[in-house]
């Protein structure tokens, strides 16, 4: 991922494996992605954006408009969400 400035990425396999020690088979819910997000952006108020994994949405359009607000008060920069429909592939 080249952004053409220092950043921070969060991966949801990453997140899943190092806080749930498992697969990210699209067992980690909002509050698991969200909560390590918010870890990871505050560890400096002045270091680099993070870029973060919204894995599917978590939901429906009014679960996702729930997601981006959390991610945007965890302090997340940017973010993507997966083109896939719940009870996901792997990655």
């Amino acid at each position: 991922l080249q952004v053409g400035f220092p950043a921070l990425y969060m991966t949801g396999a990453g997140t899943t494996a190092s806080r749930l020690g498992m697969a990210d088979l699209g067992i980690a819910h909002l509050s698991d992605m969200k909560d390590h997000a918010e870890m990871i952006a505050n560890l400096d108020p002045f270091g680099p954006p993070l870029i973060a994994d919204m894995d599917t949405g978590y939901g429906g359009p009014l679960i996702v408009d729930k997601a981006v607000k959390a991610y945007i008060r965890a302090g997340v920069a940017g973010f993507h969400i997966e083109d896939q429909i719940q009870n996901k592939r792997c990655g």
